[in-house]
């Protein structure tokens, strides 16, 4: 019998990950002929049977091996398996008990590959045919009953007390395992910054001079709403980030976003979450910024479901006066956006995050992708007029400039329904 294993290609990896398998147990398999592949933390490796013979395999697709373990065996002792077939017989004729002796009494041989195949499980040796047993006869039961115990398909939620953690979230999550290659850079990572994991990414963001609707007093001078609208959309198309770090080997996928919203007036640091806030419009978002921070102020009792269900946090320190921060991430999550203020007067966006769960190249483009959100809510600078503020129309955004240039007059002056100032051109106000 013939183990193939897999032998250390680098000091990086630990495990090897079975991605398909091209054979199945008891198979007659030839020389250099792909048995399976497997994934390691550089590359993907075909598997070769080194002889020809029976395959002898338990593995299934998804499975892990260390490095050094057992892939798979070939039973190529053809010879030895003609001779112990003669002797059988031989033994037979003359009566004489070669073989052990089941509770029926009959004469039950194993051949060498059969019995070493036996002696490697727990099979039950009176569940095999009387007479010559060879190890074919051995695989096509030990088949069968893996047939039958076979595990389902390895999805799992934190429905499933599959977990030893004591410390799950609360909010619902579904699992996926991270790939050797992600494992390995963690592994390494944290080998070099002292088992920490933390990155972090930022970017800046240019406003214009006003907004495209007005928002209320609380976001005059804040893009925390914004951030929050934009962001929690986008985590759709980057689920990794509303996410965190399970174990060594998964990651949890929230099924909620909600993000977390930091409060801190210097004495008592709070998260509240705005529970799927990916659901709502900017207003709603707006109106929830203001409830969460009115219950905070009140010093009352915050419901334990605001404090325990979020997914993702926001920490705004844009009127702080400070240029530059690091957010920390919160247990169970793997992304914290942070904003303070530019020295043009725009916002920096940091976001800090998990680089066991996430890529720096993939938060990049999370960060590129929710400043263009983000500054598409404000009216663009004029360079013709010193990047001084043109009036333009509340609705369609023309300014008076092109209204004028239109044959209109100029714009209309009106107040807007929540009570701040606005314009409107003929077109809009005619309902054209």
């Amino acid at each position: 019998m013939i183990q193939v294993k897999f032998e250390r290609e680098n000091v990086n990896d630990e495990f090897v990950l079975v991605t398909k398998i091209h054979k199945t147990n008891a198979d007659r398999v030839e020389s250099d002929e792909c048995v399976l592949e497997v994934e390691t933390s550089k590359t993907i490796k075909e598997i070769l049977s080194p002889a020809t013979g029976r395959l002898v395999i338990s593995l299934n697709v998804g499975d892990e091996v260390a490095v050094g373990g057992i892939l798979f065996e070939i039973d190529s002792d053809e010879a030895d398996t003609a001779l112990a077939l003669n002797t059988a017989r031989d033994s037979r004729h003359t009566g004489a008990e070669s073989g052990p002796l089941p509770d029926n009494g009959n004469i039950r041989q194993l051949s060498k590959a059969a019995q070493q195949i036996v002696d490697r499980s727990s099979l039950d040796i009176n569940r095999l045919p009387t007479g010559w047993v060879t190890s074919e006869d051995v695989l096509a039961l030990t088949t069968a009953d893996s047939a039958i115990n076979k595990p389902g398909p390895a999805i799992m939620t934190n429905r499933e007390p599959d977990s030893a953690r004591s410390d799950l979230p609360k909010t619902m999550f579904r699992h996926e395992r991270t790939s050797i290659r992600k494992r390995t850079e963690a592994r390494n990572l944290g080998r070099a910054n002292g088992s920490g994991n933390l990155s972090m990414l930022a970017i800046s963001v240019a406003v214009g001079t006003q907004r495209l609707s007005t928002p209320p007093f609380l976001f005059f001078d804040s893009i925390a709403d914004l951030v929050v609208f934009e962001a929690s959309r986008l985590l759709h198309s980057f689920a990794e980030l509303n996410g965190f770090h399970l174990d060594d080997r998964t990651i949890g996928l929230y099924d909620e976003i909600n993000f977390g919203i930091s409060f801190d007036n210097g004495r008592n640091l709070k998260v509240l979450a705005m529970q799927n806030s990916d659901q709502m419009s900017l207003v709603q978002i707006q109106e929830k910024f203001e409830s969460l921070l009115h219950l905070y102020e009140k010093g009352d009792a915050i419901p334990d479901d605001l404090m325990t269900t979020s997914t993702v946090t926001l920490s705004d320190l844009s009127r702080s006066g400070i240029s530059h921060m690091l957010p920390l991430l919160n247990a169970n999550q793997a992304l914290i956006l942070g904003i303070t203020r530019s020295g043009d007067g725009g916002f920096i966006i940091y976001a800090s995050f998990d680089h066991r769960v996430s890529e720096g190249l993939r938060v990049a483009r999370f960060l590129t992708e929710l400043r263009a959100r983000i500054e598409s809510h404000f009216r663009a600078k004029a360079p013709s007029h010193g990047f001084v503020e043109v009036a333009r129309c509340s609705v369609c955004d023309r300014s008076v400039t092109e209204e004028k240039s239109n044959g209109g007059r100029g714009l209309l002056k009106l107040q807007i329904d929540n009570g701040s100032d606005g314009f409107i051109c003929r077109a809009c106000f005619e309902g054209w």
